[in-house]
């Protein structure tokens, strides 16, 4: 037999992953592993659907990855806490972004667009066919769970592997925010996540860190979420655009003037953006099996004990029975996917969420 070494698997060769290639590598492989496993989730069981596809899909891979790359995923991706006023900064700024500029933008846009696509993309129909700790799962997954997945992913690696790649910081921002609003395939409310996406890029850019961002993506699914919550069961309007419009423009006016003051503010507050990190030394890279190990493990054991308590022995009949009546989502969600969208008529437009399945 003989003594030569084979050469290096690219997947563990010990040279240092590029902060470029981590990112693409990032997004791609957690884009596939949703598309693969977490949009059939979602048809079954939607709340379960976001929580898992965030917490194991996007942000674990994520961590998988930046170990895999020989990165602390804490440091590197600036999840350490930086103090209160950027989080809550970021968090005032998402209340007078949502108002300001995501509503007009997603009312035009709603308005150009044909009826049958607001109706197809109207994922709030999710929403209206639970009731009690369904329907409060399903909404914290998309408040809770959303921010901190899909801002690893988006911001934490993909937009700062571009930035470390030598890109000009506004086309990197604009790129990876519509990139971000592009995975979630809804083409009537792309120019309001996109703008969304920048707003978190900006964030991030500016605080070196992910606190602000996922506090302005919490703080956007709660609007959004609050917001549907109050015309909840109110009878479905006509759509009258010229009877919104001048409510939608006022309201435009009140958002961006709000976020002016903050912004303002915030000049005035010292450490209002927190205080870059130090830089991360190199790490040893640990082996990609070794890194996902236990991720993959805790994935299959959720897994494992949704099936037992869905479809069991020891399943409830009531759980048994929303199985055959979740399943009936499934041709809801073939036509619709990405963010939740606005409802019908005159509520205000809904923020992003996981991707769901086409």
């Amino acid at each position: 037999m003989s003594d030569t070494p084979l050469p290096p698997d690219p997947l563990w060769a010990p040279e240092a992953v590029s902060p470029g290639r981590l990112g693409w590598l990032a997004l791609l492989s957690s884009v596939f592993l949703f598309i693969a496993v977490g949009a059939s989730l979602q048809v079954v069981d939607p709340a379960l659907g976001i929580w898992f596809s965030e917490i194991f899909l996007f942000f674990g891979t994520g961590w998988v990855l930046t170990r895999w790359s020989g990165r602390d995923p804490v440091a590197y991706a600036g999840l350490g806490w930086p103090g209160a006023a950027p989080v809550v900064l970021g968090l005032l700024l998402a209340i007078g972004n949502y108002v300001g500029l995501v509503v007009p933008l997603q009312f035009f846009s709603q308005a150009l667009a044909p009826r049958s696509w607001t109706e197809a993309f109207d994922q709030m129909q999710i929403f209206d066919r639970y009731g009690g700790l369904a329907l409060a799962f399903l909404s914290a997954g998309a408040i809770l769970a959303a921010p901190l997945g899909e801002e690893l992913i988006f911001r934490g690696l993909f937009l700062q592997g571009l930035l470390r790649s030598g890109w000009r910081t506004r086309v990197a921002i604009l790129v990876s925010a519509a990139i971000f609003s592009a995975v979630h395939l809804d083409p009537v409310g792309f120019l309001a996540r996109m703008e969304l996406g920048a707003l978190f890029g900006i964030l991030f850019v500016r605080s070196a860190n992910l606190w602000p961002g996922m506090a302005a993506h919490f703080g956007t699914n709660l609007t959004a979420t609050l917001l549907y919550f109050a015309g909840r069961g109110d009878p479905t309007p006509t759509r009258d655009l010229r009877g919104e419009l001048p409510g939608v423009l006022v309201a435009s006016a009140v958002g961006v003037a709000f976020m002016a003051v903050v912004l303002l503010v915030a000049r005035r507050v010292r450490g209002a953006w927190g205080t870059p990190m130090a830089i991360d030394p190199a790490r040893p890279r640990v082996p990609l099996r070794k890194a996902a190990a236990l991720w993959v493990i805790a994935a299959l054991t959720v897994l494992a004990s949704w099936g037992i308590l869905r479809w069991g022995p020891v399943a409830r009949p009531s759980l048994q029975g929303q199985a055959s009546a979740s399943g009936q989502l499934g041709e809801f969600e073939e036509r619709s996917s990405g963010p939740v969208s606005p409802p019908r008529g005159s509520r205000a437009p809904a923020a992003p969420v996981p991707p769901s399945p086409r």
